[in-house]
């Protein structure tokens, strides 16, 4: 079946967003914003609601682990119990989120309880749309993460995202090309939500790191400690 028909059938039977699973940022944020509305809807409980988005997470982003690590060689069955703890400690810290974000919805509930239907979706999507869309940009985020994680000495140069403008910080990182490990050591990656390196604070960042054969860039990490201590 045609991807954008079995999302647009998703759509208008939000049920079947349990039982689909496309790897992709964009299945990754349709299933929050679903689980989301469901809940402000009252069509599930606080427990469904929890379970379903914690489903989501663990999923989708092991997913894009995997799909990092595969772009630089590495097989979910070759990793070690260490690489499986950095991908479990950064799937706990997005979950850890999840208690704010029910509290929130629960709130603009009460808080729209005299308004039409219409007028309360609108009130919620101008609430919460960006912030699903930040919080499944993880997927992306997630997937860079794996590649600088299992890259070593693979070479990774940086690519800016499709969107119209670019920070600063993004346009001077643009086509360098370092090791992974490099970019390990500089903590500079690409799309990380709240980053005190990049201009943009990487929320809606959508640069990536991709794997290449060209040169590493001369004195590479050292331009990257370079722009990592100037954000800071």
């Amino acid at each position: 079946m045609n991807k954008s028909i079995l999302l647009s059938i998703c759509d208008a039977i939000p049920v079947l967003w349990h039982h689909v699973s496309i790897k992709t940022l964009e299945m990754f944020d349709r299933q929050l914003w679903s689980y989301s509305l469901e809940f402000f809807r009252g069509e599930i409980s606080d427990d469904q609601f929890e379970s379903d988005f914690i489903a989501a997470i663990e999923n989708q982003l092991t997913r894009a682990w995997n799909e990092g690590a595969d772009e630089v060689g590495v097989l979910p069955e070759e990793m070690t119990e260490e690489d499986l703890g950095v991908l479990q400690g950064l799937i706990d810290e997005e979950v850890g989120y999840l208690t704010g974000l029910g509290v929130d919805i629960i709130d603009i509930k009460k808080s729209t309880e005299g308004m039409s239907e219409k007028e309360a979706l609108d009130e919620f999507r101008s609430r919460f749309r960006n912030r699903i869309d930040i919080w499944a940009s993880k997927y992306n985020e997630m997937v860079n993460r794996a590649k600088i994680h299992f890259g070593n000495k693979t070479k990774l140069r940086w690519d800016l995202g499709a969107t119209e403008k670019h920070c600063e910080t993004c346009l001077a990182l643009n086509g360098i090309v370092a090791y992974a490990y490099e970019w390990e050591q500089s903590g500079i990656r690409p799309g990380e939500s709240g980053s005190a390196i990049l201009a943009c604070g990487g929320w809606s960042c959508d640069c990536k790191l991709s794997e290449t054969d060209e040169r590493r860039s001369p004195n590479a990490l050292a331009s990257l400690l370079a722009l990592r201590d100037a954000g800071v």
